[in-house]
């Protein structure tokens, strides 16, 4: 009878308790207590199993990606937008506005790369005029130098995988190169890269390459001028009309200049 009675006590416990969550507000939001993950909904404190909730997940991701199997948007849609841009001297803004119209996460770009192969970097060209557009593979791991944009603009889109963007500071009086954090960018996000930014792109992927789509104004341009930087040996070259590529190995006289023990590295944080 005892034990009965306890049982009947316990009941009466949790449901008191399940109501309590259900009608009160929490003080902090979603946390994970207990083995338990606890999110606030509107005025709801619903509590899930963790084991549960990760089928849930599962199954609203696979649900999502169901239903965007139809919003897939064609790559010519994004070069006709940008073709069609009714100005004579584009700025960021206008580009900007003009990716702001589709769903840039839904990109199609398997149709260009056939025939590539992605554990090489390839530059595959989409459009010359207006604007240079085009699609870069990144093998696993491979990087562009620190460099500057000396004489161009744009907007990177990862398409497939990760593109790892870092950020620089450079004090040619202080001999300095100055280093922010590293931020990530998944597919469908955007990197604006302005004129005179120095930074170093990268798939961080030890084993899958990474696609991206490149804009870039105005769509002729040479590197002439432009600093590349080597921070572990710290040096830094500058290229001249012949490069055409942001690499320390080119030819000698691709370079108008190379720096040894340039500056010393700084990081910011």
């Amino acid at each position: 009878m005892q034990f009965s009675g306890f049982r009947s006590r316990l009941r009466r416990f949790n449901a008191k308790y399940t109501e309590k969550r259900r009608t009160s507000v929490p003080d902090s939001p979603q946390t994970i207590e207990n083995g338990l993950y606890i999110n606030r909904v509107s005025s709801e404190y619903s509590i899930f199993n963790l084991e549960n909730n990760a089928g849930l997940q599962q199954t609203d991701t696979s649900l999502n990606n169901e239903h965007t199997k139809n919003k897939t948007v064609e790559m010519k849609n994004l070069l006709e937008i940008l073709k069609n841009l009714d100005v004579k001297q584009p700025d960021p803004q206008d580009i900007k506005n003009a990716l702001a119209q589709i769903d840039l996460s839904q990109l199609s770009y398997e149709d260009h790369i056939k025939g590539y192969d992605l554990d090489k970097y390839n530059k595959i060209k989409l459009m010359e005029e207006p604007f240079q557009v085009f699609i870069m593979t990144w093998p696993p791991q491979f990087l562009l130098p620190i460099h500057q944009h000396r004489n161009f603009w744009g907007y990177v889109v990862p398409l497939q995988g990760i593109v790892a963007e870092t950020l620089y500071g450079f004090a040619p009086r202080k001999k300095k190169i100055f280093l922010h954090p590293t931020k990530t960018f998944k597919p469908g996000e955007v990197i604006y890269e302005p004129y005179n930014v120095i930074h170093k792109l990268q798939n961080t992927s030890p084993l899958e390459p990474t696609i991206s789509v490149h804009i870039y104004y105005p769509p002729s341009y040479n590197y002439s001028g432009t600093m590349i930087f080597d921070a572990q040996n710290r040096r830094m070259a500058v290229l001249n009309e012949k490069a055409e590529l942001l690499s320390w190995d080119l030819p000698s006289d691709h370079y108008e200049s190379i720096t040894e023990d340039a500056y010393d590295v700084e990081k910011l944080w």
